[in-house]
């Protein structure tokens, strides 16, 4: 699979969960649409290889786009594939990079980023992988853009009249396979040239004396995505990640193994933290030996959590 189709997976794992709810957002025509989006959840079929932005234009229609943030903990191929991404990125940004978010934005047809030009205080590194492609209005740090207050966090900082300042801005045309950088402070402005889809990350990140890759930008990302519904599957073909966490995941008894702690945790308990409802647990220590372990799930959603490879399979 390419990085479209993991994306694709991604969006639907996200949009077709009932144990994790997905931190998205639908506009239609420019404005913030409810409606579309709870008609996106209850019509998005995540099995039927229709790509993402075909489903989008099908369900809401032409004038939509779908912003989905924290992406890849909904699919361990977006790990994958930016673990096998050995792009540049430019040197004034690539010292000690931290990865703040990754997020997707899917687009049903033409149109413009639906909250108008503003400022993001992280770098940006845009991943065109589908559809018509795009092109980024870029100003420079304290340009005019057209917004009340430049550089603003909040509304303040969004500007609906930006392209009456467009000769002050540099163009990014983008295409599928290409990718883009929006520097920390820079006002900009998305334009869709038609129906397609990018992967953002979000990063820090300061001078270098050589530059570093996409890999190393994403390298923040946890081994295992916690809501990937396969993520017992993952876990199981993880070695890496099964030693680090003393693991051992046994598919026949679907039961995880935590040989530390001398802890079986039955799926249900697995699945209780980030897909499931219930906590099973069946243990061989006395029960004020277990109680003082009672965060178990907790810390380890930390091991699960700060392992920070990316981890191909």
């Amino acid at each position: 699979m390419n990085a479209s189709e993991q994306l694709d997976i991604a969006i639907g794992n996200a949009l077709t969960s009932r144990t994790n709810e997905p931190n998205f957002r639908v506009f239609v025509n420019g404005k913030l649409d409810y409606k579309a989006a709870v008609s996106t959840l209850n019509q998005w079929d995540s099995g039927s290889g229709v790509p993402a932005y075909e489903q989008l234009r099908n369900i809401v229609g032409p004038a939509a786009v779908l912003a989905l943030n924290d992406v890849a903990s909904w699919n361990a191929g977006i790990s994958r594939e930016l673990a096998n991404d050995h792009r540049l990125l430019p040197r004034d940004i690539s010292h000690d990079p931290t990865l703040v978010d990754t997020y997707a934005f899917v687009s049903s047809g033409e149109g413009v980023t639906p909250f108008g030009a503003h400022v993001d205080f992280e770098h940006s590194i845009i991943l065109d992988l589908a559809g018509a492609g795009r092109t980024i209005n870029i100003w420079p740090v304290g340009a005019e853009y057209g917004a009340p207050i430049s550089a603003a966090r909040g509304i303040a900082g969004t500007s609906f009249s930006w392209d009456d300042h467009s000769d002050q801005s540099r163009e990014v045309p983008l295409t599928p396979g290409d990718l883009g950088v929006i520097r920390a402070g820079e006002p900009h402005v998305f334009r869709a040239h038609g129906a397609g889809m990018f992967l953002g990350l979000s990063m820090h990140g300061t001078d270098a004396s050589q530059p570093v890759t996409v890999r190393a930008a994403a390298h923040g990302l946890p081994a295992i995505p916690l809501k990937d519904p396969k993520i017992l599957q993952h876990l199981g073909s993880n070695h890496q990640f099964a030693h680090c966490c003393e693991l051992t995941v046994d598919p026949t008894t679907q039961t995880v193994q935590m040989h530390g702690a001398r802890v079986k945790l039955e799926i249900a308990e697995f699945a209780s933290l980030g897909l499931g409802n219930e906590s099973v647990i069946s243990n061989a220590l006395p029960r004020d030996a277990f109680a003082k372990a009672s965060k178990l799930s907790d810390q380890l959603l930390v091991k699960l959590g700060r392992i920070g490879a990316i981890i191909p399979s």
